[in-house]
């Protein structure tokens, strides 16, 4: 007789609470269960069931020490297990080594086939799955007999223990949970087909245990994903069996879904479904309707992970999944009767919960490649009504793909346009999918517009400061991000040239933007700095991303008015001069952006822009990235109207000074990039034309930076000299417009030597690293384009070379660079060879053209990199153009050319490596040198080179 709250004696004559000696109570307990374990586990389990829990769990250790062989004592001893093991404690109390001995207890009891194994199989399910999530221990051999047992087995009291212990066996041991993938997917079908969902809508306890049940299907779909096909399509149409539990809307036609009656299923009726079974499923006070609700939101979300692993599959059976196998359908009288049941779900069901749950299943079926790739239109794109269906005789493809679209676009704006936070979230959500994965280009116009004006009232709600009340503060990020996807869809104007939505889109994000540039300083505290301003407002930094993602997309897209204009330079203005550093950045980024589409007017000049961007790339104690995109912003302003005007007033000058000062001497090597770079933007906005002191003074700038003792800098600065010679107007800075230009015979001369000097001064860094001989070679390609090799070097510093020399030198140049480089150089090389050969005042000598072509001759022929093969093919192709003009090429040299070009012809194999390009740019790549191979045979058959339509003999 023990007190069950503290061990000590119960409550009588205090002679017999005398008698007892409460302190040789564990030695009494230790001396039984070293006699007798087995007499104690047959005839005192209720005994001790009866004692304090941390009574129980000492006998229980020691029990654990000597596990008997019987299975009717090991099953006791599981059941005595049970109870101190619930709670959150679990079984942590448990030393490791008694845990794996109750683990192993467990298992012998889930694999054992005898009555009383299987009698005892919920208690060893439950302890074992408690084991296993606190002390690890599942091996393969235990996943595999849990899901036998599972797919054997249809005793509902048991299955739910054995599910979860299913789940934490397969996170423990993902070796196992992969090997026996194919048996844990058929214990979780034989799961849920022993739930009998028909019988789960009559009986509540039966819900409950389904939410249990889908909540550890769910995981098990999260962490090991069903890849067989076949599975996946049987488990939908048992989910798909939950989808009217609790549904008052839903009426079912079928009384058993046919997946669940068929002869692997079992027999139907002869599954135990006693409520009882499941009493002891807690709900945490939940009533019915929160209960049916969660099993209906649950199987959504199932079916949701099986059509993500599956989305190509399940394309082109979209109805198999939007209409549930089991027959259930919206009751006739709704004004959405015929939609399929999900598509009425998304609107109709009383939970949020399950509303998005179903926009999220039919999202995961537009997430398909073949949706998105669609090659032929899905309806007529003619007059007439849009998803008209045309009378046939089954139903296509491509008339239910529409409908399917159309209706859900319905749903969106439903959404979009409803009072509930969850309903407007999953609307954003879908809409964000549909703008990724719909081909609107093959639908009638009209249906991507409507959509986005729901978008409108929802702009409208922050500028008014009241999103929170409709979808969140939060979330204000995800209504610009779709905003800005939208946006980047839409077409500016429609088929007649009027207004189109993208107009009104504009104007309300336009109006938005102001407001929470403000809503966000105002937020983060004028007093505080910026790094604690970001701090203070946590959303900050991804409302201020979209934000500015949005204004991007819209600078794009939108018309430049003068109204527009202006717009756009305060919202500019309001962003660079922020609080928020994520603000700033953003805003930089975004003002580049609509700047370089803005063409040179002249006009009245505000400086507000310049004068702050520019502030920001002097500042030294802002991060370097910060002062880069303030340099770039600082030079795209010149663009404004009166920009030029405002550079030769006096301003140029300054701005001049410091941006050389700042390449010349500013310790951060990236600041010193960014000074380059905008550099070479201000010779572009302000259009400098060469020969003039401040153009002069540029290229001087940029040339000492070449020097520069960090190799980026000198490798960016190159790459800016590059940039700023092919924004030169009059040539042709792409190689393929060039040979084409030159091959038609309406390639320009340029019109003086002003650039010789820059040539000459760039040929040095060919003797650099290879990374800065890359950007030096594209340098010179776009130079050579715009050097008159005939011209008299006039107002050029002195000691310029000549022009013959200076051309001489280049040749070799580009000859040696196929000696030691790697791929990526030497495609440099070719894209420069191809700017000399087609410029008509370079007169390439014989003997120094013959070196330069011979190895690009030879990577024609025999290069493994596919990518070289077809910058070669361009080159060579290129070369009869410059032979026109004299040089020609030894006899010798003309055979090599046209073997390599009968070679150039095959296809070779590529060796593998990272420089590899994906199986499409090897296609590109490949069709591009037989373009330019059969262009070089036919200049050399215009020229009358012998052989050239037959392959020459092998050497």
């Amino acid at each position: 007789g023990l007190d069950a709250n503290g061990g000590g004696a119960r409550p009588g004559p205090a002679e017999e609470a005398a008698e007892l000696d409460v302190t040789s109570l564990p030695q009494l307990v230790r001396s039984l269960i070293e006699d007798q374990p087995t007499e104690i586990l047959a005839e005192q389990a209720d005994a001790v069931s009866l004692l304090p829990v941390a009574t129980q769990r000492e006998i229980l250790r020691l029990l654990l020490r000597q596990v008997p062989e019987d299975p009717g004592s090991q099953g006791q001893l599981a059941g005595m297990l049970v109870g101190p093991s619930t709670g959150t404690a679990g079984s942590r109390w448990l030393p490791v080594q008694q845990g794996r001995a109750a683990l192993r207890l467990c298992h012998r009891l889930i694999a054992g086939k005898d009555p009383e194994c299987l009698e005892h199989a919920e208690s060893a399910f439950r302890i074992a799955g408690r084991v296993i999530w606190d002390h690890g221990g599942a091996t393969p051999e235990i996943v595999r007999d849990v899901a036998e047992w599972m797919a054997a087995q249809r005793k509902p009291s048991a299955m739910r223990f054995a599910l979860t212990c299913l789940t934490n066996a397969c996170a423990g041991c993902k070796e196992g949970a992969e090997q026996h993938k194919k048996e844990v997917y058929t214990a979780i079908q034989n799961a849920l087909i022993s739930l009998a969902a028909d019988r789960v809508q009559h009986t509540m306890a039966l819900a409950r245990a389904a939410v249990a049940f889908l909540r550890q299907c769910h995981s098990l779909l999260t962490h090991l994903p069903c890849d067989s096909e076949a599975q996946a399509f049987v488990l939908m149409g048992c989910l798909q069996g939950f989808l009217a539990v609790g549904a008052g809307y839903a009426v079912r036609r079928n009384p058993v879904p046919d997946v669940l009656a068929s002869d692997s299923a079992g027999s139907w009726d002869a599954m135990e479904t006693s409520a009882s079974d499941w009493e002891s499923v807690r709900t945490d006070g939940k009533d019915d309707a929160a209960v049916t609700n969660r099993v209906r939101s649950l199987a959504l979300e199932c079916i949701a992970l099986l059509i993500d692993t599956h989305s190509n599959s399940v394309f082109g059976k979209w109805s198999m999944v939007l209409n549930p196998a089991t027959g259930d359908a919206p009751r006739t009288g709704s004004a959405r009767s015929k939609w399929p049941m999900v598509l009425f779900m998304c609107t109709d069901d009383p939970c949020p919960k399950v509303r998005a749950a179903a926009v999220t299943v039919v999202s995961k079926l537009f997430q398909a490649d073949s949706l998105r790739r669609w090659p032929v239109p899905l309806e007529p794109l003619g007059e007439g009504p849009a998803g008209a269906a045309r009378a046939t005789a089954f139903t296509p493809l491509t008339q239910m793909l529409t409908a399917t679209i159309r209706m859900y676009h319905e749903v969106l704006l439903r959404c979009l346009t409803s009072t509930f936070q969850s309903d407007v979230l999953s609307g954003l959500e879908g809409l964000r999918t549909c703008l990724a994965c719909v081909p609107y280009s093959k639908l009638k116009p009209g249906l991507l517009g409507e959509v986005s004006l729901a978008l409108v009232p929802l702009l409208g709600r922050i500028r008014e400061g009241k999103a929170s009340e409709v979808f969140g503060r939060s979330s204000t990020a995800a209504v610009l991000d779709v905003t800005a996807a939208a946006l980047s869809k839409l077409e500016p104007r429609d088929s007649t040239g009027a207004a189109a939505p993208c107009a009104t889109l504009c104007g309300e994000l336009s109006r938005t933007a102001v407001a929470v540039l403000q809503m966000l300083a105002t937020e983060a505290g004028v007093e505080d700095s910026p790094q604690r301003a970001d701090k203070k407002v946590p959303d900050a930094g991804s409302t201020a991303r979209s934000l500015m993602e949005a204004l991007t997309v819209m600078a794009r897209v939108s018309t430049l008015t003068p109204e527009a204009t202006a717009s756009l330079t305060e919202m500019s203005q309001q962003a660079v001069a922020h609080k928020l550093k994520t603000v700033r950045a953003a805003g930089m980024t975004m003002t580049k952006t609509w700047l370089s589409r803005l063409p040179p007017t002249p006009g009245t000049y505000d400086p507000t822009l310049l004068t702050m961007a520019l502030e920001v790339g002097q500042n030294p104690a802002l991060a370097a990235a910060l002062r880069v995109e303030g340099l770039a912003t600082a030079a795209a302003a010149l663009r404004l109207p009166g920009g030029r005007e405002y550079w030769e007033g006096g301003a140029g000058e300054a701005m001049l000074c410091t941006l050389c000062a700042i390449l010349a001497e500013d310790p951060g090597f990236q600041v010193r990039i960014g000074a380059g770079a905008a550099l070479a933007s201000v010779a572009q906005a302000v259009a400098l034309e060469p020969g003039t002191p401040h153009w002069t003074r540029v290229i001087a700038a940029l040339l000492k930076g070449c020097q520069d003792p960090g190799l980026d800098v000198r490798n960016g600065v190159l790459m800016s000299l590059g940039d700023l010679a092919s924004s030169c107007p009059g040539t042709h800075a792409d190689a393929g417009e060039a040979a084409a230009a030159a091959a038609a015979g309406t390639i320009a001369a340029p019109d003086g030597g002003e650039w010789l000097w820059v040539l000459d001064s760039v040929l040095p860094a060919l003797n650099d690293k290879d990374k800065v001989r890359q950007a030096a070679y594209r340098a010179i390609g776009q130079l050579i384009r715009l050097i008159n090799f005939s011209a008299t070097l006039v107002g050029t510093p002195a000691g310029t070379p000549g022009s013959s020399d200076l051309l001489n030198r280049t040749v070799a140049a580009l000859a040696a660079g196929f000696e030691e480089g790697t791929a990526k150089t030497q495609w440099n090389v070719c894209y420069a060879a191809v700017q000399l050969y087609v410029n008509p005042t370079a007169l390439i000598p014989v003997e120094g053209g013959e070196k330069l072509l011979l190895p690009m001759v030879e990577r024609l022929a025999r290069s493994p990199n596919i990518k070289l093969r077809a910058h070669a093919a361009l080159a060579v192709a290129c070369a009869p153009i410059s032979w026109r003009r004299g040089g020609m090429p030894s006899s010798g040299m003309l055979a090599k050319v046209v073997e390599a070009a009968h070679q150039g012809l095959e296809d070779h194999p590529t060796v593998e490596g990272p420089q590899r390009p994906s199986p499409a740019h090897e296609v590109r790549y490949l069709q591009m040198r037989k373009r330019h191979v059969k262009s070089l045979l036919e200049h050399l058959e215009d020229l009358g080179v012998a052989a050239a339509a037959e392959p020459a003999p092998a050497s």
